[in-house]
């Protein structure tokens, strides 16, 4: 149905993307591409917060999901910080498994949380600990 990007703070520090219903990979490359734009010239790092919890129904994910992460973080910015995964079910957790095990440097700037203030609380202590 949608992929959409917005600035979850005014400094500019996360980028939220909405998954909503049944996105394809092209909805998310456009968005991708605007976030892009948005966060290239920004001096400081920008961590992500990627929303499916808002989505009906279990997680959708379009065809061929670990090829396409693995193309999104080859083709991001300096500034690019952590992407945490906020919902999604047992599908989310195999795929974050499946990531940890083909391409381990991926998943160190992969994480999955529960909520919104879960998502914070990594970040927060992300941050904290670079």
């Amino acid at each position: 149905m949608a992929v959409t990007i917005r600035w979850d703070n005014p400094q500019k520090t996360i980028m939220i993307y909405e998954l909503i219903g049944k996105w394809t990979w092209e909805e998310f490359y456009a968005a991708f591409e605007s976030a892009r734009a948005m966060i290239e010239a920004l001096p400081h790092i920008v961590d992500f917060i990627c929303c499916v919890e808002a989505a009906p129904g279990p997680l959708y994910l379009p065809p061929n999901t670990l090829l396409h992460i693995r193309g999104v973080y080859a083709n991001s910015l300096p500034n690019a910080g952590i992407t945490v995964v906020v919902g999604g079910d047992d599908l989310a957790r195999s795929i974050f498994n499946i990531l940890t095990r083909i391409s381990p440097q991926i998943a160190q700037r992969f994480k999955l949380a529960a909520s919104i203030e879960q998502a914070h609380l990594l970040l927060q202590q992300q941050r904290a600990a670079s």
